[in-house]
């Protein structure tokens, strides 16, 4: 029986501007975006999050590879700013902290870091069994944490990743690609957070 395992490819989208609004990528994060190269051998469908960093990413590498994109809310991040307006920015990080170190934590969107990783799990899965080769997901480092956390064991993890759990907003950098092979609902992870496309 042929191998019906279909990559998936999780990229955390381009360096973005400091601005706490809807923010777009920087001049390096659309450098960052044209580095990542893929053919339709590889990928027939990109997904990304409705956020304009995200979007402004998926349309450098739709463009690149010549698949159209789609827009998908299920992806996005675990808590964006503009979901608690009445926060300063370091009330927003220290929500955000707490929702890491205890991923039960409902935040005041409803979500948790347990149900964010959830919610990419079950897209991941539902995109890999319509594609014919492969799909990009372009969306967060906060989401993309989230499922590898919950899908994975810590060992598991760090065999591919050391230090992922004392590292991860930056092990999960921008433009980096995450690969997860899929079957049903088998999961492989092969790498996580790779920037070699980078240098």
């Amino acid at each position: 029986m042929m191998n019906q395992y279909k990559s998936v490819y999780l990229i955390r989208h381009g360096e973005n501007e400091i601005n706490l609004n809807d923010p777009g990528l920087t001049d390096y994060g659309k450098i960052q975006a044209n580095k990542i190269t893929f053919t339709k051998h590889q990928v027939d469908g990109i997904v990304t999050s409705p956020t304009k960093r995200t979007l402004e990413t998926a349309q450098v590498i739709s463009k690149s590879i010549g698949v159209p994109y789609q827009i998908e809310n299920l992806i996005n991040e675990r808590l964006d700013f503009l979901d608690v307006p009445q926060l300063n920015y370091p009330q927003f990080r220290k929500l955000c902290a707490a929702s890491t170190n205890d991923r039960d934590y409902v935040l005041p969107n409803g979500q948790s870091s347990y149900t964010s990783g959830l919610r990419l799990e079950y897209f991941m899965t539902y995109v890999a069994n319509i594609v014919s080769n492969g799909a990009i997901i372009v969306t967060h480092q906060g989401i993309i944490s989230d499922y590898l956390r919950n899908k994975f064991s810590d060992v598991e993890i760090e065999r591919i990743c050391p230090l992922f759990n004392e590292t991860r907003e930056d092990t999960i950098a921008n433009c980096s690609i995450t690969q997860v092979d899929i079957f049903g609902k088998d999961h492989q992870l092969r790498y996580i957070g790779c920037t070699s496309h980078l240098s």
